[in-house]
């Protein structure tokens, strides 16, 4: 590293720039990977990605194309659909390959996927397509070898007091369901690398089976749940605090309250929490489908619950699946080609998370982006050599012939990245 610059303005610097530019300065020299590798370097990277305008920040969707028998993921820049980069391999595929896995969610730039869609495989692992590193979750204690069968949730978020990951599954043993019985809830952390079992009592609560969403917000888990009462069954939302590790509920609208959770889904949009209620516009017709939109203004305040919109999805294979803002709020309904079950959309941080070997994830074959055909790895498409270059007479750094020594030493790291 340059001695006319000092070690804090580098870190400044890159710490600026986006995820696949980052990257390539890891073969810049040893000081350079030491620094971008390091976890100070990750979570400053990220700090000043989350303070940028959400509108700014991608797009992610995954398709799932029958004819093919393939998952498709691509990362969608500026709310825009037309401009993408394509993610060529997913770590976790499906333990039937006709089929599919399910994306829970995603959080900090890593995607939380399960093989659960046509069976319990206990195969978690989460990802991060960018720095192309995953780590595959162990197995959990609770098995359908020790309960029988069973159905299940997972969430997926951030602890940011203990600057963890994790994963939050609740089982509910099939001999139990019906009976009023809690939940068996257990969690997994990245920091710890392992499965522990938490307090579930207070969850009288249950889940569409399958059909279940989630979402991450203000440090909380929300699905969309129903509880028994003394004459009827209510819609609600559960939530699950990462950092105390504790159930609470959230009440729906009044509108929402006796409609079936089969019919609602949760998500995050523009930072708000989003329900979306699917149901047929005219009695007996499964053609004419409307969605209306429900954001909470107020994330404390139950009476800020607002109905945005009520919109046509076309037909029965339409999906709302986000709101973006340019120059005024508009929704997006998607029609995919393809397996409609499969199809995900939704907010997507670039991060660093996982490039750091300590977290335990790791690379796997064949990982690649695209972007309009060329890798990520050259987006000038010339030699990543000639790319870095230009990093390092913008910044007055050393040439790549002063580099070459530290750059031998990372001869295998270099042929691993590219």
């Amino acid at each position: 590293m340059s001695d006319f610059v000092p070690k804090k303005v580098v870190f400044q610097i890159l710490s600026y720039l986006p995820v696949h530019t980052v990257i390539k300065c890891t073969l810049v020299c040893k000081s350079w990977h030491s620094l971008i590798t390091s976890s100070c370097f990750i979570d400053a990277h990220l700090a000043k990605t989350l303070a940028k305008p959400l509108i700014s920040q991608p797009i992610l969707t995954r398709r799932f194309t029958e004819s093919h028998k393939k998952e498709d993921y691509f990362l969608h820049s500026n709310g825009s659909l037309d401009t993408y980069q394509t993610i060529n391999k997913c770590p976790l595929k499906a333990e039937d390959s006709n089929l599919f896995t399910r994306i829970v969610g995603t959080v900090n730039g890593l995607i939380c996927l399960s093989d659960d869609f046509f069976g319990v495989t206990n195969r978690i692992t989460l990802w991060n397509p960018l720095v192309r590193r995953s780590l595959e979750l162990p197995a959990p204690n609770v098995t359908s070898d020790k309960v029988g069968p069973f159905m299940f949730a997972l969430g997926f978020g951030f602890d940011a007091k203990r600057n963890d990951y994790k994963v939050v599954k609740l089982v509910y043993p099939q001999r139990q369901i019906g009976k009023g019985k809690p939940p068996k809830v257990e969690v997994f952390s990245v920091k710890e690398k392992g499965w522990r079992m938490v307090c579930g009592k207070v969850v009288k609560c249950t889940f569409t089976e399958t059909g279940w969403t989630q979402c991450f917000l203000n440090g909380r888990v929300h699905w969309i749940t129903s509880e028994k009462k003394t004459s009827t069954v209510e819609s609600l939302v559960l939530l699950f605090d990462m950092e105390d590790e504790k159930f609470m509920k959230m009440k729906l609208p009044e509108a929402l309250v006796e409609v079936n959770p089969r019919q609602l889904s949760i998500s995050v949009n523009g930072g708000m929490l989003t329900v979306f209620h699917y149901y047929s516009s005219e009695p007996n017709s499964i053609s004419n489908r409307c969605c209306d939109i429900w954001e909470r203004t107020q994330y404390g305040d139950v009476k800020s619950w607002t109905k945005l919109y009520t919109i046509d999805v076309l037909g029965t294979a339409g999906r709302v699946f986000g709101l973006t803002e340019t120059g005024r709020q508009t929704t997006r309904v998607v029609q995919p080609k393809a397996a409609i079950d499969a199809f995900y959309a939704g907010d997507f941080i670039e991060s660093l998370v996982f490039l750091n070997k300590k977290s335990g994830a790791t690379s796997y074959e064949g990982a690649k982006i695209e972007e309009k055909g060329k890798s990520i790895n050259s987006e000038s498409g010339r030699s990543v050599k000639l790319d870095l270059e230009q990093i390092w007479s913008s910044m007055g750094l050393c040439s790549s012939n002063d580099a070459d020594e530290e750059e031998k030493e990372h001869n295998s790291y270099a042929k691993q990245r590219m």
